[in-house]
C-alpha cells in the first residue's frame, strides 16, 4: 500500500488507504474517485495473473462500457490541486490545507497560456466576488513570479496581506484609476464590499503582496 500511495503522489499511505477499506468502498454505490482510478491504471494494468485490465480498474470508478474516444477523452482531463480556501473580496486568515488533504480538481479546457507555470486552485468563500465567483466556486491561478509579469487592470488576482505576524488572503479585481492609483475591487451584488486602495499610507507591520493571477474558474450555474 505504501508503494501504491507513493506512486499516486501521496506522501504517506494514510491518504490512500481509505480507498482500500472494504467497509467504505465495497458498499453499494461507492466508487473510487476518477483520478485515483486513472493513477491505478498506470500502476497496475498488465500486472498479476491473470493480468489486471484497464476496464477492471475503471469499473471501480463506476465507469464502464466506454468507447476508445471516450477513454482517450479521460486523458484529456488535467489534474490540478485545490490547496485551500480564499475569501472573495474581503480579507480572511490565509488557509492552506496540509498536502495530504489537497483536493483534486479535473479540468478539461485546453489553456496553453503560461507554459511551464504550475496551476493550483482555491475554493472561494463569501459573497464579495459573487458576480464572478459565487460562494463555493473554484478559482484556478498561476503565480505571478512564475510567469514573469505584473498584474494588469482587469486581472483577477490572489492577494496576501501580511500584518502583525499573520497572513490574510483574498481574491479581488486589480484596477488603476485615471490618476494611476491602484485598487483591489470587489465584484459583488452586496454594496457593503468596497474597493481597497493599494496606494495608501501603511505602517511597518503591513505588507500587501499580489501573488497569483486567476486564469480560470469552475462554478455551479
Amino acid at each position: 500500500m505504501d508503494r501504491v500511495a507513493k506512486d499516486l503522489g501521496y506522501k504517506t499511505a494514510s491518504s490512500y488507504q481509505r480507498y482500500e477499506d472494504p467497509t467504505t468502498y465495497e458498499k453499494k454505490g461507492k466508487h473510487l474517485p476518477l483520478h485515483i482510478a486513472r493513477g491505478l491504471i498506470n500502476i497496475l494494468v498488465g500486472k498479476g495473473s491473470p493480468p489486471v485490465s484497464q476496464e477492471e480498474i475503471l469499473m471501480l470508478a463506476g465507469v464502464t462500457d466506454l468507447t476508445g474516444p471516450q477513454l482517450r477523452s479521460l486523458d484529456a482531463h488535467k489534474l490540478i490541486w485545490c490547496v485551500g480556501e480564499v475569501a472573495a473580496g474581503i480579507w480572511r486568515e490565509a488557509f492552506e490545507l496540509p498536502r495530504d488533504e489537497w483536493i483534486p480538481v479535473l479540468i478539461s479546457m485546453q489553456d496553453d497560456r503560461y507554459a511551464g507555470a504550475q496551476r493550483a486552485a482555491l475554493q472561494v468563500r463569501g459573497d464579495s466576488m459573487d458576480q464572478l465567483y459565487p460562494d463555493g466556486s473554484v478559482v484556478i491561478f498561476v503565480r505571478l513570479d512564475e510567469i514573469g509579469r505584473k498584474p494588469k487592470p482587469g486581472d483577477r488576482v490572489v492577494v496576501l496581506r501580511h500584518r502583525h505576524g499573520q497572513t490574510e488572503a483574498t481574491v479581488k479585481e486589480y484596477q488603476r484609476d485615471t490618476s494611476k492609483k491602484r485598487w483591489l475591487v470587489p465584484r459583488s451584488s452586496n454594496p457593503a464590499h468596497l474597493p481597497f486602495a493599494l496606494d495608501r499610507p501603511t505602517d511597518d507591520s503591513e505588507r500587501i503582496e499580489i501573488v497569483g493571477l486567476v486564469v480560470g474558474s469552475q462554478k455551479i450555474e
